[in-house]
């Protein structure tokens, strides 16, 4: 590869970052042939109005400076239409030897189509599917950039991209041996992004990309999200800001906590874990189960955005109706997991709700009732060990109310 500077997590990061920006539109403009400051682009942007860059709100004037230094030199857009599978990627020059292709991740659920294309058919899909609709796209955009005229310019290039971007990002660098780009690739940094279904892993063209890829490959998680199905690659826990954040809202990128140029070491708490292994546990069961969740939690997804904030207030919590959703998952998956996975859930969801559990003629009460008692019988427990872990329950509860 012969000499050159290495790619920092700074830079890596930005780069996920710019990719949530519609810079394309600037770029059309701008460009006559060859890459285009991104400085320039946001200036263009800035004055017509024709670009979202309220994203902008949370960068620092530090990283904005490093950020317009940058230069736009490609992209790939299938994302602007109803019907469009929502994939988005650019190119992103950082010197003249660098180049880092940037993935989108999931887009707000405000917008319909962006619940289809990105929550539905490329986040969800990841559960029990070979490929996504969204990968595909990605592999059209690696031929771009395989095929174009200007990637001979450059000597190295990384892949990044954060959630579901990050997903594609790993997508990416395990099918670019088949565009003669995987000897250009020197790393690629999953930001927090899922990890792979087994069907995906099992598939021929997937296994021999990762053989040649893995020891490049970097999952980077601090979150639930980044700790969902099975990473490919080295997992390295990350240092988040979790100040006025909770289990959900932490997910974001500009949480991440630096130190330097690279990111700051540290570890994800037991939920972010089990409910990793809950998603892998699922993934391992019967297809059937797989397309039930796959089912399930698209209906929820494509209820609306109502019902989103209906499941958490303000703050990102779960509401109560959100902890009965998940506490009637549970019941649902409660077959194909074990009693050491299943009885935790619930009784952290019941606790959860806690305050309205004391009386035992309310109706959360009876639910949990109902709930214990339905795990002692798929559990064969014991009727008096079902009713002492209810006791049990409210007993913690009524302490942590105290």
């Amino acid at each position: 590869m012969g000499d050159f500077m290495p790619f920092t997590d700074r830079e890596l990061a930005y780069a996920s970052f710019i990719a949530f920006l519609d810079l394309y539109k600037g770029f059309d403009f701008l460009s006559e042939g060859g890459p285009v400051s991104i400085g320039e682009i946001l200036d263009l942007l800035g004055k017509s109005n024709i670009a979202d860059l309220s994203l902008l709100e949370y960068v620092s004037k530090d990283d904005l400076r490093a950020i317009r230094s940058y230069k736009l030199v490609d992209y790939y857009n299938d994302n602007d239409f109803t019907h469009s599978s929502g994939f988005y990627g650019c190119l992103i020059e950082l010197d003249e030897q660098r180049i880092v292709c940037a993935l989108r991740g999931s887009e707000p659920m405000s917008e319909i189509r962006h619940r289809i294309a990105d929550w539905v058919f490329a986040d969800l899909m990841l559960l029990n599917s070979e490929i996504t609709i969204q990968q595909k796209e990605c592999e059209n955009f690696a031929r771009q950039i395989a095929y174009s005229k200007y990637i001979h310019r450059y000597t190295s290039m990384a892949v990044a991209g954060h959630s579901l971007g990050g997903n594609l990002a790993s997508h990416f660098a395990i099918i670019s041996y088949k565009y003669g780009l995987d000897d250009f690739i020197e790393i690629c940094a999953n930001f927090d992004g899922p990890g792979f279904s087994n069907e995906y892993l099992n598939r021929e063209e997937h296994r021999r990309g990762i053989e040649r890829m893995q020891e490049r490959m970097f999952n980077y998680t601090w979150s639930f999200i980044g700790a969902l199905l099975n990473p490919v690659g080295e997992v390295v826990y990350v240092k988040a800001n979790w100040e006025g954040k909770n289990f959900v809202t932490v997910h974001r990128l500009d949480n991440i906590v630096l130190d330097g140029d690279f990111v700051a070491h540290g570890k994800i708490g037991k939920i972010e874990q089990y409910i990793g292994d809950l998603s892998r546990k699922v993934d391992d069961a019967p297809d059937s189960v797989g397309n039930a969740v796959f089912v399930f939690l698209s209906v929820l997804v494509l209820a609306g955005y109502w019902l989103v904030e209906y499941m958490f207030d303000n703050t990102g919590e779960l509401t109560v109706a959100g902890y009965l959703i998940v506490i009637n998952l549970l019941v649902f998956l409660s077959p194909y997991l074990g009693m050491a996975e299943a009885i935790p859930i619930a009784l952290v969801c019941i606790l959860r709700l806690q305050k309205a559990l004391f009386k035992e003629d309310s109706t959360l009460y009876k639910m949990a009732e109902r709930i214990i008692f339905s795990l002692g019988d798929i559990f064969k427990m014991p009727q008096d060990y079902s009713y002492n872990l209810l006791s049990e329950t409210l007993r913690l509860g009524l302490i942590a109310n105290m």
